[in-house]
């Protein structure tokens, strides 16, 4: 019965979704039954329908549509479809959002639950739950959780409340905030449930403090939560337990005082906050977990029982980059700041077994897949190296926000500048060019080494190897000189002062001696490119470019790897070691048809090698070429047509220009 109450569900997503009529055997197409079965359905879809706000109608010839009687009963129904079957034609998001409601129904569960019970309840089959407990387990591992025996009477989940409530948090935040508890068990809820008034206040008064301590997290929203979620679990009597060893480390820490004051102004307003010493220490440690550290704290003072340990990783961490990519950034301003901050918040994690957390976000990938590839690659060496050392996993989250540091150093890397010259005229006088050329000297005077007034008739004696670029306001006469010419106003406007930057400033950039270092010769293309999977174009790859038969499979074990969060928007791109292969490449395969990679579809392909060669400006320039295509789909069209390492280097020339430039 499971399987067709949620195909009642489906069906009423799919009308819900269209203006018109729907067609019986559309709507059997969509669920995959006949249409003898969805003319069976009709009446309870028709009583479901009411219940949600809406009149299904029926006409013959036409098929079937949804008339909205109640608007507010209807959209929220309307948003909880949406939420749960966005991802209905993808196996693998599928099978994602099923464990996470399974788990959901679980973790607050103080007795046995059977399978026939989940069943009813979520509306899945007894054989579809059978297949998630595999994946339900493994994230209960993640969270040091496990089921008891499996000869007991059905599931029970067993583990310490600290880590159940993180895992409820987790499972919150994994959109289910937004859905309306219809059809499903309101007992997970309900443990974040506050009127809309108390959320908010709950929410300021967390806040106030944060500012007033100048105490800063990576979650607020998540931590607000966090807050419901604690006073409705301690009153119900499911209380946090730490060894006294364990409560005297956190509260050495400062953010422990800042949990006491959140605490005890909570507890002024709301008499349900007036919890123990554990619950205290306890959000003092996810204030540690969710550390955003500002640039002027003193690490070595304010973390000292973990700066070294954070220090000593880091260190290791920046000689296997040596070692796996001919880099050292050691020379990058600020580099280990930047990476010990968020390094503590994981050493920190790591006392309490905690770094590994996993479960399944539908955004994470759209917040943080934003990042550069090779950025990525770093993070996943850093991650790597993290379990040699500690024996522990670091959860995808932790990856990306150690990637996002690294993208951060390598943007810090500067590129070779060689001062303009320039020439500067205009048609009103030599007053009006002074005036004009005083303006851009007050904007960009160190990007000139000279930046000369001339009477536009008096440049004609001028030999053109003295002048990089002439700036002008007489746009009729730039057809008489072969300069790059950049026409502005007399008195420019604030976008004009932006291309000045963006188109002048910016061939300063010496980026062609960084390819010309870089010995890439060629693009190779390959049109209408066709393979069958994932796999199989890692394993041709590999034995393609390898430079041994070790290599094979060394670049198929690191790709298999990334092969999760290698794609974005229609793009895989793939980063190989140099090491590993014979030359250096920037081969793009432009498939014949959109294919499924892993669960996405991409329209293109991209194996990139470069041998670093402790260059750091190459680093600087691959790191920006891979952001900028990885998060524009018109750049491998632009690559397909040019075929030329002039068009790489455009692409990373547009990737730093300025913003509107403000004349305050």
């Amino acid at each position: 019965m499971a399987s067709e109450k949620k195909r009642i569900l489906f069906l009423f997503h799919i009308l819900s979704m269209q203006n018109g009529y729907v067609r019986s055997f559309e709507l059997a197409e969509h669920a995959g039954v006949t249409e003898r079965t969805i003319k069976n359905d009709i009446k309870e879809l028709r009583d479901f329908s009411r219940a949600s706000g809406a009149e299904l109608h029926a006409q013959k010839g036409k098929g079937y549509y949804l008339e909205v009687i109640d608007n507010e009963i209807y959209k929220q129904v309307k948003k909880q479809m949406t939420i749960q079957f966005m991802y209905k034609n993808n196996d693998n998001l599928i099978q994602q959002s099923r464990t996470n409601d399974i788990l959901r129904r679980i973790v607050v569960e103080t007795e046995y639950l059977t399978i026939d019970d989940i069943a009813d309840e979520l509306y899945l089959t007894k054989s579809s739950i059978k297949e998630e407990m595999h994946e339900v387990n493994e994230i209960l591992k993640s969270f040091n959780m496990a089921f008891r025996r499996k000869n007991e009477p059905g599931y029970l989940i067993k583990g310490n409340e600290f880590h159940r409530r993180m895992l409820m948090l987790s499972l919150f935040e994994v959109h289910y905030h937004e859905a309306i508890p219809i059809y499903k068990s309101n007992d997970f809820t309900s443990n974040f449930y506050r009127e809309d008034q108390e959320r908010y206040d709950i929410r300021h008064i967390f806040l106030q403090v944060l500012r007033e301590e100048r105490s800063y997290i990576t979650d607020e929203n998540g931590l607000s939560r966090y807050l419901c979620l604690m006073s409705s679990r301690y009153n119900d009597g499911c209380k946090i337990e730490f060894k006294k060893e364990d409560l005297i480390w956190i509260q050495s820490f400062r953010q422990y005082k800042v949990a006491r004051k959140v605490i005890d102004c909570l507890k002024a307003k709301f008499k349900d906050f007036d919890v123990d010493e554990n619950e205290i220490t306890a959000l003092a440690l996810i204030f540690l977990y969710y550390d955003n550290i500002p640039k002027e704290v003193n690490l070595k003072k304010e973390y000292k029982i973990v700066y070294d340990e954070a220090l000593d990783y880091i260190n290791d961490f920046i000689e296997l980059i040596k070692d796996e990519y001919a880099i050292d950034i050691q020379q990058i301003n600020d580099y280990q700041r930047i990476l010990v901050s968020a390094t503590i918040p994981l050493i920190i994690q790591k006392r309490f077994k905690s770094t590994a957390y996993m479960i399944y976000n539908f955004n994470t990938f759209d917040r943080h897949i934003k990042n550069s590839i090779f950025s990525i690659n770093l993070g996943l060496d850093y991650v790597n190296l993290f379990h040699k050392r500690f024996k522990m996993n670091l959860s995808l989250t932790n990856m990306f926000n150690i990637s996002n540091s690294i993208r951060v150093i390598l943007s810090k890397i500067n590129f070779t500048f060689k001062p303009l010259r320039a020439m500067v005229t205009t048609q009103s006088g030599f007053e009006a060019s002074y005036y004009l050329r005083d303006i851009i000297k007050g904007r960009f005077k160190r990007y000139f080494e000279k930046l000369d007034v001339y009477e536009f008739y008096d440049m004609r004696r001028i030999n053109k190897e003295e002048y990089d670029y002439v700036i002008l306001s007489l746009p009729y006469f730039t057809y008489k000189y072969d300069w790059p010419c950049l026409v502005i106003n007399d008195i420019p406007t604030q976008q004009q002062l932006n291309d000045i930057y963006n188109q002048v400033v910016l061939k300063g950039v010496q980026l062609n001696k960084i390819t010309d270092e870089m010995n890439l010769n060629r693009i190779c293309i390959y049109h209408d490119f066709e393979f069958d999977n994932a796999e199989s174009f890692i394993k041709l790859i590999s034995f393609k470019i390898a430079n041994s038969s070790d290599s094979i499979e060394l670049i198929e074990k690191e790709l298999r790897e990334l092969q999760d969060i290698c794609c974005y928007r229609k793009m895989c791109i793939l980063f190989v070691k140099e090491k590993y292969t014979s030359n250096q490449m920037f081969d793009l395969y432009h498939l014949k048809q959109p294919k499924m990679w892993k669960c996405k579809e991409i329209t293109d392909i991209i194996v990139v090698s470069i041998d670093f060669k402790f260059n750091l400006e190459i680093v600087r320039f691959v790191n920006d070429l891979l952001y900028e295509i990885f998060n524009n789909t018109e750049l491998a069209g632009l690559i397909i047509d040019k075929s030329s390492k002039e068009t790489l280097i455009e692409i990373v020339r547009e990737s730093l220009k300025a913003l509107p430039i403000s004349l305050d």
